[in-house]
């Protein structure tokens, strides 16, 4: 296996909370936060999806965006101290089969060995019905200009460079898309085996770190 811990490592591997008391203040929702929450908000509202479960809360903007618009949303997470609605891992989701419409787990499944993701994308797939919205981490170098006119509105032209560095597990991201032994190809293999269609993949305007996935089950219509 390419740089990432060894099976033995990953065995050991239990799920905690990586990050301090107050990590979600002002200064965690930067710009590309920000055009993260919107992707995520737009996925599920313009869908008009009602039962949703969210894998990790962070500062909570997407949950109260959520349920102030109707959603009957589920919240699930490892950290006490936020507030979910249910203390778990996306490893061992407490839920039946089918239970959700939707699932949205943006920025987790980098915060634990692969071996361990590859289970949470199972996870993911037995409790929704319909979609699984995943964003990951994205090791790219991006050049771009941007274009903002009247009636042409916004917009961007981008230059990407792949920059595959080694993986270098600090106790929070041990694998990232785009780092070497982990290119995009790999991560949709990892969707299909767990049962997934890729219907889009991409970076919004302005966001340049991130990868964003809109996944169904077979039979399910965009």
């Amino acid at each position: 296996m390419m740089q990432h811990q060894s099976h033995g490592q990953d065995s050991e591997w239990r799920p905690k909370v990586q990050v301090p008391p107050g990590q979600y203040g002002p200064a965690y929702d930067d710009w590309d936060k920000w055009v993260s929450y919107y992707w995520q908000t737009r996925q599920i509202v313009d869908r008009s999806l009602r039962d949703v479960l969210e894998v990790g809360i962070g500062s909570s903007v997407v949950s109260e965006y959520l349920r102030r618009n109707g959603v009957n949303l589920t919240t699930i997470d490892i950290d006490l101290a936020l507030g979910p609605d249910c203390v778990a891992s996306v490893t061992d989701l407490p839920f039946r089969s089918d239970a959700f419409d939707a699932v949205l787990c943006a920025e987790v499944l980098e915060h634990m060995p692969f071996e361990h993701s590859r289970r949470a994308i199972r996870e993911i797939h037995r409790v929704t019905r319909r979609f699984a919205f995943i964003t990951l981490p994205r090791c790219v170098l991006s050049f771009a200009f941007l274009v903002r006119v009247p009636v042409i509105q916004l917009r961007e032209f981008v230059f990407r460079i792949p920059y595959p560095k080694r993986p270098r597990p600090t106790g929070e991201h041990y694998w990232e898309s785009g780092l070497w032994g982990y290119p995009l190809s790999r991560i949709r293999r990892e969707f299909a085996t767990a049962g997934f269609r890729v219907l889009s993949e991409q970076r919004p305007p302005t966001n340049y770190s991130h990868w964003f996935f809109v996944l169904a089950k077979p039979d399910v219509a965009r």
